[in-house]
């Protein structure tokens, strides 16, 4: 089994007073208890340029993704393939529903496909 941890550390945005005094709040709020473990992590990328991940937390958020490179419906000199991607996430509110996102994206952006589906507990 795998785990996610907080992941703490200088870079560029940490720069200021505020944001270390946050990020030295954050590092003592971590413990074992509120580690979220990774049940399961899928992730294939193919010499085609075609991909497919999935990943499930301990906690129930749940995404995956597919996508594959194909020529570009402009047929743009400069940009002569596009990378189309369908996939969803899952997670649980605060209320308790399960929100659900499903999307297609492409060259041209996101399509008429995206779709939100929430269901009760």
């Amino acid at each position: 089994m795998t785990a996610a941890a907080p992941q703490f550390g200088n870079n560029r945005f940490n720069n200021n007073n505020n944001n270390r005094q946050y990020n030295q709040q954050q590092q003592n709020n971590y413990s074992p208890q509120n580690v979220v473990p990774i049940v399961s992590y899928n992730n294939d990328l193919n010499p085609d340029g075609s991909f497919q991940w999935s990943y499930q937390t301990g906690d129930g958020i749940s995404a995956n993704a597919q996508g594959s490179v194909r020529p570009s419906a402009t047929r743009d000199a400069e940009n002569p393939v596009s990378t189309a991607v369908q996939g969803s996430y899952s997670y649980t509110s605060p209320e308790g529903q399960v929100i659900t996102v499903n999307y297609i994206a492409d060259e041209n952006g996101k399509s008429g496909a995206h779709s939100c589906v929430v269901t009760g507990r």
